[in-house]
């Protein structure tokens, strides 16, 4: 196995656009983290190094038990621009939020309402900090122990962590930004028509992920972002109207409203008496 400063890489874990995160262990201590390698690309050299650097400023300024707390940084060579870079993180084994999802097919209610309360812990404190995510989807959403398929004690046992802040960046309040980024059936209309956009944009992405958990399924699927763009034209279907609690429904209701001006504000999402509830 090849060694990364003080680790050994184990197998990996995955896979992305820029990057391979790899299950690693420390040589010395028998701690188990998570190696996000990143090989910058000559041709995309000046886009990577900045969202590299940010991602990694990023993780520095967080301290929050919803986030995955990054534990150091490792690069081949500092005064080599192309050289490979190793962020160590800490190590979720519970996979990611999607693979749950795939395992349970949905979730109940109780367990949507326990993750989407440590979300919008983490989202809170994005909000303080005035970070906006820009790529907020179930696989960024990280299960910290393993869970049984099919055991529902309420959620009681799941702690999830989001991750992946390559593409998150400072907004002022009121602020607005403009680059389409992100993944691209978890975006927003309006970044996905190339509108501006503001915070409220996550709070989208955080409507398909619940619409997700509860159903199985997104609320529009689509081959591309330009087939998506003319399905967003439609009303979103609650379909299985037995499997939605009516809190929860009315919340994701509240955040798939395609025009951001209409989409319920942070505050009423983190007030919101689905999260507070106990249906």
């Amino acid at each position: 196995m090849e060694d990364v400063g003080e680790y050994r890489l184990l197998h990996k874990i995955g896979v992305g656009s820029f990057a391979t995160v790899w299950k690693a262990m420390h040589k010395i201590t028998g701690e188990i983290v998570a190696i996000k390698v990143i090989v910058p690309r000559m041709d995309q050299l000046r886009q990577q190094l900045e969202l590299i650097a940010q991602e990694q400023a990023i993780m520095k300024s967080i301290a929050h038990p919803n986030v995955v707390k990054l534990l150091g940084m490792i690069s081949e060579d500092e005064h080599d621009e192309l050289s490979t870079r190793y962020l160590v993180m800490e190590f979720c084994e519970g996979g990611d939020l999607d693979h749950y999802i795939h395992l349970n097919k949905k979730l109940s209610a109780g367990v949507a309402r326990t993750i989407m309360l440590q979300l919008s812990a983490a989202l809170q404190e994005l909000r303080r900090m005035n970070l906006i995510h820009r790529d907020l989807k179930p696989h960024n959403l990280l299960l910290k122990n393993k869970v049984a398929p099919g055991s529902d004690p309420e959620g009681e046992e799941i702690v999830v962590k989001l991750t992946d802040f390559g593409l998150a960046r400072k907004l002022q309040p009121q602020g607005m930004a403009q680059t389409m980024c992100g993944t691209y059936l978890y975006m927003a209309p309006e970044v996905i028509s190339h509108n501006k956009y503001d915070a409220k944009a996550d709070l989208w992405s955080v409507g398909v992920m619940l619409y997700q958990m509860i159903t199985g399924r997104r609320p529009f699927e689509a081959c591309s972002s330009e087939d998506l763009f003319r399905k967003l034209g439609n009303k979103v279907q609650f379909r299985g109207e037995d499997c939605w609690d009516p809190d929860c429904r009315d919340l994701c209701e509240g955040l798939l409203r395609k025009n951001p001006l209409e989409r319920i504000s942070f505050e009423e999402f983190f007030n919101h008496k689905f999260l507070r509830g106990s249906s």
